[in-house]
């Protein structure tokens, strides 16, 4: 059965091939969910911009929360959010816009990708090298993460953003 419906007959993939289509239904449900929706997505990310932090929300209650520049990557990919679902069930039930609907659908796709998989590496791979060379008591070379950073600057990185090991788990859980 798949986490997006509670038929069981319709695995996820299928599921996510119907987002592909043009959707069905009236005006209520155009803005309902085509402008109601999409605006939470879309404020969330936007208030994440203001404020420099954004929330990776987990699954069984778990949060990972995030400053700086990987806040503002997953900023932009929760407004990508907002885009696909107004892109999706606006513009795919609106008789004009229907035909551009697949081409912004894809364009907010490609953008959530590049927001959420730099918050991914941003994290997972500075808390790596900041947890390895603080047990080692080591300093990280200038090529750790193809970044050129001082011992200080990732010490400062690894404690601002709180991120460990069983925050990369509940990361990598919530993607499976």
């Amino acid at each position: 059965m798949s986490v997006w419906t509670t038929n069981r007959h319709q695995s996820t993939a299928d599921a996510a091939e119907s987002l592909s289509y043009s959707p069905s239904g009236g005006r209520v449900k155009m803005w309902l969910l085509g402008a109601g929706m999409a605006l939470v997505p879309i404020g969330y990310g936007v208030r994440c911009l203001q404020t420099g932090h954004a929330t990776f929300f987990g699954s069984r209650g778990s949060h990972l929360n995030l400053d700086g520049s990987a806040a503002v990557a997953l900023a932009v990919a929760y407004i990508a959010v907002g885009v696909f679902i107004h892109a999706h069930w606006f513009w795919g039930l609106h008789p004009k816009l229907e035909p551009l609907s697949p081409i912004l659908k894809v364009l907010a796709v490609l953008v959530f990708l590049g927001g959420f998989g730099y918050t991914i590496y941003k994290n997972y791979c500075m808390t790596t090298t900041w947890l390895n060379h603080a047990s080692q008591r080591t300093r990280p070379s200038r090529r750790s993460c193809n970044r050129t950073h001082s011992w200080a600057e990732s010490l400062n990185v690894g404690v601002s953003c709180r991120f460990t090991r069983a925050d990369t788990a509940t990361i990598l859980g919530a993607l499976e």
